[in-house]
Order: C-alpha cells, then sequence, then structure tokens
C-alpha cells in the first residue's frame, strides 16, 4: 500500500514538472475522433496553487464554486454534509443517471446512501479535482462519474468530501460549503 502512495506521488510530481517544463501556453485539444472532452489550459498558478497547500481555504473572500447541483443552505458541520448529501442524491444524482451503466451503479449504491453509515470532511477541491483526473481514465471518465463532471472540483476553494464505503470501493460526493450544492459525485473503482 505504501508502494502506491508513493507511485502515486512520483506520478504527480513527474507530471508537474513535465508541465512546467514544457511550457505549455495553449489549450491542449484530444486528438481527432477522441470521446474525451477537450482539457482546460493548465496555468503554472494552477499547478503551483494544488501543489502549496492541502489546506481547505475557508475565508470569506474565495470565489463561489461552480452551481452544479441546487443551492440548499451553507454547510457548516460533517452531519449537515451527509444530511445534505444524502437529499442530493435522491434529487439530482438518481433522477441524473441518464445511461443504463450509471442508472446501474447509482440503483446499487442508493441503499448504501440512504442508510449507511457516511464520513464527511472539509478538503481542498483542486487537490480532489487532481485526485479524480488523475485516477479516472479512458472510459471511466464518462461511466464513473455519476453526476457533473471533473472540470467541476477544479476551484481554488474548500469543499465537503462526502464518502459512502463499500466492500471494495466507494462513493465519493463534494458539496460547496456556501450553498450546499452538490458539485460532483464518482464511484472510485477498486485499488
Amino acid at each position: 500500500m505504501a508502494y502506491i502512495g508513493a507511485m502515486s506521488r512520483l506520478m504527480f510530481f513527474a507530471v508537474v514538472l513535465s508541465l512546467l517544463s514544457c511550457g505549455m501556453n495553449e489549450p491542449r485539444q484530444p486528438p481527432a475522433g477522441s470521446i474525451l472532452a477537450p482539457t482546460s489550459h493548465v496555468s503554472h498558478e494552477t499547478t503551483a496553487s494544488v501543489s502549496q497547500s492541502s489546506v481547505p481555504s475557508t475565508s470569506a473572500t474565495t470565489t463561489a464554486a461552480p452551481q452544479v447541483g441546487k443551492p440548499r443552505q451553507p454547510i457548516r458541520s460533517s452531519p449537515e454534509a451527509q444530511s445534505m448529501f444524502r437529499a442530493a442524491w435522491g434529487e439530482e444524482v438518481l433522477p441524473g443517471a441518464t445511461t443504463k451503466q450509471r442508472l446501474t451503479f447509482v440503483n446499487d449504491w442508493t441503499p448504501r446512501v440512504e442508510s449507511g453509515p457516511l464520513t464527511a470532511h472539509l478538503t481542498n477541491c483542486r487537490v480532489e479535482h487532481h485526485r479524480v483526473d488523475t485516477t479516472l481514465g479512458g472510459e471511466e471518465r464518462s461511466l464513473l462519474v455519476l453526476f457533473a463532471s471533473i472540470d467541476a472540483l477544479d476551484i481554488p476553494d474548500a469543499c465537503w468530501a462526502v464518502q459512502v464505503g463499500g466492500h471494495f470501493n466507494e462513493v465519493l460526493g463534494y458539496l460547496d460549503p456556501k450553498t450546499g450544492a452538490l458539485v460532483m459525485v464518482w464511484l472510485v473503482p477498486e485499488g
């Protein structure tokens, strides 16, 4: 397990160094016929902010997260985040599962979301964006993102990460602490 963590950190630093050294000044475009959506411009400022700190920002001067889900109310505690995630799951994630595969995943996880134990903690959205972006590849990007998109997490603010545990994998959802809006949900693959 420690080996995997060390390799993940090594890969992260290799990506950061390659981005800094290759002088990416233009947005990257996917190859013709690719199923991946166009990626956003990666700046030196963005890369630096990810590596500077994993401590979430909660100051009143930070920008609001993009309004992906419906606004509810500000979240002040872990139990509030868990409660709002459960509500958002039923009101937004379940009805938004439009493909057969997503609907299967969402239906399988609904009993755990509704009555199973959840955990919630404040984290940095951009750090979580990097985690999702480097974990999912190829078809996983469209299959395992159950609500919104990976880019919805690419913001410099704090967000509530709500975890729903399973036997071999987990669901992670992210909420905007200022509005209570659901930002993104994904099914974390095994391993």
